[in-house]
């Protein structure tokens, strides 16, 4: 038996969207945090107590927010021809031998800072 999960909660009520701020990027609602920051964050391993010490107006809610309203975006967008085809091409392994290699070399050194947000 699966897990049951809580629903997404509803971005609408944390998340808007102003020409006057960040030129109308989707912000967390009283905030200038844009929701590309925060899933930024997130996609560079922070984890949510990290984002959240970034500003002390930022809640829990608002990082799910950010989440759910990212996830409703993506689910709107229809995969191109390209795209599927792109999909199906195989990377010759001296290739794919190089990336593992330059990433041991260059590895993700991300860590929170102050001037993320």
């Amino acid at each position: 038996m699966s897990p049951t999960l809580p629903e997404a909660p509803d971005w609408r009520d944390r998340i808007t969207s102003d020409p006057q701020i960040l030129v109308g990027k989707p912000v967390v609602r009283g905030t200038r945090i844009s929701v590309e920051a925060v899933v930024d964050l997130l996609s560079r391993g922070w984890a949510v107590e990290d984002v959240l010490k970034q500003d002390p107006r930022l809640k829990p809610e608002d990082v799910r927010a950010c989440l759910s309203f990212a996830r409703e975006v993506v689910s709107k967008i229809v995969p191109s021809p390209a795209f599927e085809k792109a999909r199906e091409v195989e990377i010759p392994e001296a290739v794919f031998l190089k990336l593992q290699e330059l990433g041991r070399r260059f590895p993700n050194t991300d860590e929170p800072g102050d001037d993320e947000l």
